[in-house]
């Protein structure tokens, strides 16, 4: 099954902020078809990548549709490297709107 924008979007209300791993916790629980290798970057900095471009595309639609935040936030898992690239890492939890 593909992810589903409305069920993600419940889900990071109904904790209050997220993070990555959590997401994809969520992804698994729900069946959902999330993993590939699809970088997600916002102005060049990678924020996370191992998702699939429809679980991408989901999760950046609620970005640019406001309907979540992206905090920087230290305690934050840094994304999943990519080998043998020097990239900008932002570390972020997600908080609904």
């Amino acid at each position: 099954m593909r992810v589903r924008k409305s069920a993600l979007l419940d889900f990071i209300r109904s904790r209050g902020s997220v993070i990555f791993p959590e997401i994809e916790a969520f992804f698994q629980k729900k069946r959902y078809r999330f993993q590939g290798d699809t970088i997600m970057r916002l102005s060049d900095i990678i924020v996370w990548r191992g998702w699939s471009h429809k679980a991408s595309v989901a999760f950046l639609e609620l970005y640019q549709d406001e309907k979540i935040d992206l905090v920087d936030d230290e305690k934050a898992p840094i994304p999943p490297s990519i080998p043998g690239e020097n990239c900008a890492y932002r570390q972020v939890i997600i908080k609904a709107r």
